[in-house]
């Protein structure tokens, strides 16, 4: 059905009755039947609710935009679940990039009706309706990905820090390993959420140690200079967990230390003596955060000390 503009409303035979009617019954039998029609089904009726709503007069009461914005946004949550399942559930490449890209267009809808209702909404409300949209930006990265939009990676992880969920980091982060985009799209992306998740009170510090483990790991392998980074980095994090209930787990900063020192004798026996000197200078730094009373960090330096360069 094609939406009409609001100039051209008074054209219309709809009455703001006949509007309430068909919206209110399109809504209640798409959610009526939501678990016995098909997705499909379902989708074409809560898709008709939302022309119907869009079809109201401007001039409408405050209460009732409001009402009417609360049951759109219900119909884009449920209008997304549809086109994600039917997505992932395609036999066609084609028809489910296309239902990818129809699912962004409501989860941008929704985004956007909740921060203009947002402020006016009570606290369990607005818990849920943050609830629900964090889900579906984890809907939106994955569609994203599919349809090998990178630029739009950015501005959809930034988008769930309204939700204060750590769900939707560890969705989006598994989504990218799982998506095969560019080296730098994966390494930057992942730098974000990471970044994002960091500061959350839900923090699982043994998941987002992992993803920056498999961060380095692509990293070491495709972009050296940003796996220097990263090491500085991940001692950072380290540091700064070591002053909370969960600090970096020690097995994962065992494993980039000694992935880290590795590479530095690597770059010995390449006669890099400049590099080598500052991995192991990083990886020392790493392994000083573990508390293993300072085991690793002096093997560490022994076998550093039966290093010999030229220049020494």
């Amino acid at each position: 059905m094609h939406k009409a503009p609001r100039a051209a409303q008074s054209k219309l035979v709809w009455t703001t009755d006949e509007l309430d009617w068909f919206s209110k019954h399109s809504y209640n039998l798409s959610i009526e039947h939501l678990n016995s029609w098909t997705p499909r089904q379902s989708l074409r009726m809560l898709q008709c609710c939302i022309v119907f709503i869009d079809q109201y007069p401007a001039d409408i009461s405050q209460h009732v935009t409001d009402d009417l914005s609360l049951r759109k946004m219900f119909c884009e949550f449920c209008a997304a679940t549809a086109l994600i399942a039917l997505a992932r559930g395609g036999d066609h490449v084609e028809t489910s990039l296309q239902d990818y890209l129809n699912l962004r267009k409501h989860v941008a809808s929704f985004d956007s009706l909740l921060q203009n209702q947002l402020e006016k909404l009570e606290d369990g409300p607005a818990q849920d309706l943050l609830q629900k949209l964090s889900i579906l930006i984890a809907f939106d990265f994955e569609a994203a990905c599919r349809l090998k939009a990178w630029d739009d990676l950015g501005e959809t992880i930034l988008k769930a820090e309204i939700c204060k969920e750590m769900r939707v980091y560890e969705l989006m982060a598994d989504c990218i390993l799982c998506s095969q985009p560019p080296t730098e799209v994966l390494i930057t992306t992942l730098k974000k959420i990471v970044n994002e998740a960091w500061g959350l009170d839900s923090l699982d510090s043994i998941k987002l140690a992992k993803y920056m483990r498999c961060l380095f790991q692509v990293a070491l392998s495709d972009s050296p200079d940003t796996a220097a980074q990263l090491l500085a980095q991940i001692s950072n994090l380290a540091e700064e967990a070591s002053e909370t209930e969960q600090p970096y787990p020690t097995a994962e900063l065992e494993w980039v230390a000694t992935r880290a020192f590795n590479h530095s004798v690597d770059l010995y026996l390449a006669k890099n003596d400049e590099g080598c000197k500052d991995w192991a200078g990083q990886a020392l730094n790493i392994a000083h955060c573990i508390p293993d009373g300072g085991a690793l960090e002096r093997l560490l330096q022994s076998k550093w000390a039966g290093l010999n360069f030229d220049s020494d």
